[in-house]
């Protein structure tokens, strides 16, 4: 079984840590957090990098480009997040998102998204064997779990892979966000995979 501390660091608005991409480039994982005040922070994406500043920084071109789903009432998305990940039919979304390049509201409202988006990282230190990519897949399958959310919930990649070690991974949280992530997101996830 591999132990995996995470130790989330004190969130930083998205364009703080774009204006300063080498003091984040650091291999790790990352959480995109929503919220009009920094006390009131919603999980919305958890991410694997090897360069944390520069895929947060691929990630914000890419959400004002128009290139991702971008929820149409931004104040909504942030008191609501998962009962916008629980939506199931194409018609549902419709209503609630706009698609990528779907028009010019649609990069107004990615540009007041990336206004409330906060960032918060941890930077594991990797053994032998161990990889990000199985953290992070254990990490969704967690939330999904804890939060009733289908396994679209969108939270993170959906082309993650099944690990096929076991892992115990404990997240502590800066005291800043703690009350937001300690509800979402379980401070000891333990993954056993079950052969038959």
């Amino acid at each position: 079984m591999f132990e995996v501390e995470l130790k989330w660091e004190k969130p930083v608005h998205i364009k703080d840590m774009i204006n300063n991409r080498g003091k984040y480039s650091l291999k790790g994982l990352y959480l995109f957090l929503v919220g009009k005040s920094f006390n009131r922070l919603a999980l919305y994406y958890i991410g694997k990098t090897e360069n944390i500043g520069k895929r947060i920084d691929d990630h914000y071109k890419r959400y004002l480009s128009g290139s991702y789903w971008v929820p149409k009432s931004i104040d909504e998305f942030s008191e609501k997040v998962f009962e916008y990940y629980r939506l199931m039919t194409r018609e549902e979304c419709r209503q609630k998102f706009y698609m990528p390049g779907e028009s010019e509201c649609m990069k107004e409202a990615a540009s007041e998204l990336m206004s409330m988006t906060y960032m918060t990282y941890a930077v594991p230190d990797i053994n032998d064997g161990i990889d990000l990519e199985d953290i992070e897949a254990i990490l969704i399958a967690s939330v999904l779990k804890r939060n009733k959310l289908p396994s679209n919930g969108w939270i993170g990649d959906g082309k993650t892979k099944i690990p096929i070690y076991d892992y115990k991974i404990h997240n502590s949280f800066d005291p800043s966000i703690e009350a937001s992530l300690i509800s979402v997101m379980p401070e000891k996830v333990f993954y056993h995979l079950k052969m038959e």
